[in-house]
């Protein structure tokens, strides 16, 4: 429970955190097109999240199987992010 509590935590701590970073490394020129973008993209994200997840449940892949996927494209991320250029 502990750990479900903290992780928890860490999702809701990194909407803020995002939009700081888009406030301070963007030009302000475009910081409000930037963060609008944010939002419009978890919004649909997240509205369409959990039908997929009833719908590749209800075709026979399960959470198990779920989990590797998401699993995956956090690798995919974390790889991706290497690649990010570094600060001088």
């Amino acid at each position: 429970m502990f750990l479900a509590l903290s992780l928890v935590a860490m999702v809701f701590a990194e909407i803020p955190i995002t939009t700081w970073l888009l406030g301070h490394y963007l030009e302000p020129g475009i910081r409000s097109r930037a963060v609008s973008f944010e939002y419009t993209l978890s919004l649909g994200v997240g509205s369409v999240a959990v039908p997929v997840i009833a719908t590749l449940h209800s075709n026979g892949i399960g959470f198990d199987q779920q989990f590797l996927l998401l699993a995956g494209a956090a690798i995919a991320v974390f790889v991706a992010a290497l690649f990010l250029p570094k600060q001088s």
